[in-house]
């Protein structure tokens, strides 16, 4: 199945999940990539919280909608440890 097919499953690094679409994926873990290094945490932290962000970012359809805020994430980790 082609990249950016709707319910194509996908690993994420860390996290595997079924994605509706992957055009912000990237741009999101690497804006939550800089936001953690500039909060000051460390790189496997900063890894972890990134995959994640990966996966929020491709569980939505639509590019800005798929962004998630930091209180999503947060919720996200500790559902997930």
């Amino acid at each position: 199945m082609p990249t950016g097919s709707p319910g194509r499953k996908s690993p994420s690094g860390y996290f595997p999940c079924t994605g509706h679409g992957f055009p912000a994926a990237g741009d999101t873990f690497c804006s939550y990539f800089l936001a953690c290094i500039a909060k000051g945490l460390k790189i496997p932290e900063v890894l972890r919280i990134s995959a994640q962000i990966g996966v929020l970012a491709v569980s939505k359809k639509g590019a800005p909608d798929s962004i998630p805020t930091w209180e999503q994430v947060q919720e996200f980790a500790a559902a997930r440890g």
